[in-house]
């Protein structure tokens, strides 16, 4: 596939960007399958990504197939396989991949035509379905798309080491992912972080923290899907050491119930779960607060920080992904353990000085100027043409 790839503007190269797609240049297109558990409204951040990539690449004239197991369909390309209701809550992991290939190969051989890069979202397993879709449509090449931190366990570590070797291009969210990858990966790695929705940026220049310069309570807010791996019970034992402040939880998900309950059994008043909230809801919950906290087990980059940090906000995190360039003493804490008292020593430190806050906003803001979705999509789609470019040559 001939491909005519020019070079970004000043702006989007001190970004980052090396190279931008031109949507009117029909040349530049390419066409992908993308294999993929779950896309909104289920939440969750590789969700959020999956759909919006799809979007942005479409609108660069990308004809992209997007087969799915649950979700809605927005597009008259998506696919969402019948029975994938009931394939998404398979377990384990590896054999709810395979059994969405199954359901998928009849579309793959009637529906789908000549494709030329099949990308996958997901663990080893869905790499290796995608290896398999590859096979059946002759595909040029094989993208593999890692959002989620190490895996827990040597086996399935070995797995993804394994199934990686099959890929053509890593594609990683988190910085740690892509520097692990890169020490056996025989193919590109690309680190990109997710893109933030244009809607989080333009408002948090020259924020003040107004419930602080008013003498009142401040205000913590988390937004996560309430999973295991986000590790909200600790947010718990945090509220409880820093009764002067108000926390707020958005989000919903499988912990919710158990949250709850430990919440009730301690008595905090200070903590409030707000449920899962649409975009502008959200955003307003982000201008509301004075800090945003992270307490997740492993992430890639978490999304939610970026939005945060789109709002103006300083960041108190745990140490779940490498945050170089992201987060620092500049604009935040980054926790080295899991102890309540750690993370009340750096949210107080925060907190305590109302003119470094000012400082932290104003950097939080500074930092992710170049990850608007635009400019993302421009990097990952450069980086998938130069595969197809290379396996077209070879």
């Amino acid at each position: 596939m001939e491909q005519r790839i020019r070079a970004v503007s000043k702006d989007a190269a001190k970004h980052g960007c090396k190279y931008l797609m031109t949507g009117d240049d029909t040349s530049n297109t390419a066409r992908v399958l993308r294999l993929a558990s779950s896309v909104p409204p289920l939440p969750g951040g590789m969700e959020q990504h999956v759909r919006r990539l799809t979007d942005e690449q479409r609108g660069r004239g990308w004809r992209v197939d997007l087969l799915f197991c649950s979700g809605d369909r927005t597009h008259e390309d998506d696919l969402c396989l019948s029975l994938g209701r009931w394939v998404i809550g398979i377990r384990p992991q590896s054999l709810r991949s395979m059994v969405f290939l199954l359901l998928a190969i009849p579309t793959l051989i009637h529906r789908i035509g000549k494709i030329d890069v099949v990308h996958v979202h997901g663990d080893w397993s869905m790499v290796l379905a995608g290896r398999i879709a590859k096979w059946i449509l002759g595909a040029a090449a094989l993208v593999a798309s890692v959002h989620g931190g190490p895996m827990d366990s040597r086996v399935r570590a070995s797995l993804q080491r394994w199934a990686l070797g099959m890929a053509d291009m890593v594609h990683t969210t988190g910085r740690r992912d892509a520097d692990r990858i890169r020490k056996y990966a025989l193919c590109p790695v690309l680190w990109q972080p997710s893109g933030v929705h244009d809607d989080y940026f333009g408002a948090g220049h020259g924020r003040v923290p107004t419930d602080l310069m008013r003498g009142g309570r401040a205000t913590v807010v988390s937004t996560a899907v309430l999973r295991p791996m986000k590790n909200i019970g600790l947010l718990l034992d945090i509220a409880a050491l820093l009764p002067e402040v108000n926390f707020v939880v958005v989000g919903a998900g499988p912990e919710l119930q158990r949250l709850e309950a430990k919440r009730a059994r301690m008595g905090l008043d200070n903590v409030r779960f707000e449920g899962m909230q649409e975009r502008g809801r959200v955003i307003a919950y982000l201008d509301g607060a004075d800090l945003f906290l992270c307490t997740s087990y492993v992430e890639g980059t978490p999304t939610s920080v970026l939005e945060a940090m789109c709002r103006g906000l300083p960041i108190v995190t745990s140490d779940c992904s490498d945050f170089r360039d992201i987060v620092d003493d500049a604009n935040g804490r980054i926790v080295g353990d899991f102890r309540a008292e750690s993370f009340r020593e750096m949210i107080g430190s925060v907190l305590a000085d109302r003119k470094r806050w000012a400082a932290m906003s104003q950097i939080s803001v500074d930092r992710v100027s170049g990850l608007a979705w635009g400019l993302v999509a421009e990097r990952v789609s450069a980086s998938i043409s130069d595969v197809i470019a290379k396996r077209d040559r070879s």
